[in-house]
């Protein structure tokens, strides 16, 4: 029996662009979260991003939850719970625009294609969103790693010691999805970055226990 992680990249490996959901890409690659943030001083850089279209996700097949952190705070996400009882998980992160819509419809449509699969849409920015490239520039830039780790942290503990979880993301979300995976540990089952920012020391590396595409 083929593994979620398999029918998630599989899935995954036949998506039309997110674009035409009003979902856009970012095309650079930086040595981590904190280098890529700083691509947003770049004119060209924010330039090249068009604002998202406006939409709202009717019919949501989720809700918001909240979860503990261990910095004495909660974190957020949308969440799509299975039919029945599963340790099996997908976390999603979110582009440089936030936890909006287009990325609550993403999670849905990944829910939809994924049999026995808790969904978490997680929210890195605790609830800001960006509609215009310039705002989202500024809240991507004041992201601070320890409360991102923190939020991630929270969500693996929501999940539960006995959970597998595959994580994907788009553009600054692509990034955290990678760090999502190494901090799941042995609990990681699989990686997706969309144009995310890779892991260069050697040290981050060996602690990635699952596939990355």
């Amino acid at each position: 029996m083929q593994t979620f992680i398999t029918l998630a990249l599989s899935w995954l490996l036949t998506l039309p662009l997110l674009a035409q959901e009003g979902i856009t890409m970012c095309a650079s690659a930086a040595e981590n979260t904190v280098a890529f943030a700083q691509l947003a001083d770049d004119v060209s850089f924010r330039n090249v991003h068009p604002n998202p279209e406006a939409y709202v996700h009717a019919n949501a097949a989720g809700e918001m939850i909240t979860f503990s952190t261990h910095d004495g705070q909660e974190g957020s996400a949308y969440a799509i719970r299975a039919d029945e009882n599963s340790d099996q998980y997908l976390f999603v992160v979110h582009e440089w625009w936030g936890l909006n819509d287009h990325i609550k419809q993403e999670a849905d449509k990944l829910y939809g294609d994924l049999d026995g699969v808790n969904v978490l849409a997680l929210d890195l920015y605790d609830g800001q969103v960006a509609t215009e490239r310039e705002k989202a520039a500024q809240i991507m830039q004041s992201v601070k790693k320890e409360r991102a780790q923190a939020i991630i942290n929270g969500a693996i503990a929501h999940a539960g010691s006995e959970a597998d979880i595959a994580t994907i993301g788009w553009c600054f979300g692509g990034g955290w999805s990678l760090q999502a995976t190494i901090l799941a540990d042995e609990q990681a089952a699989g990686c997706v970055m969309y144009y995310g920012m890779p892991v260069k020391e050697e040290s981050e590396i060996q602690k990635i226990s699952a596939d990355v595409l």
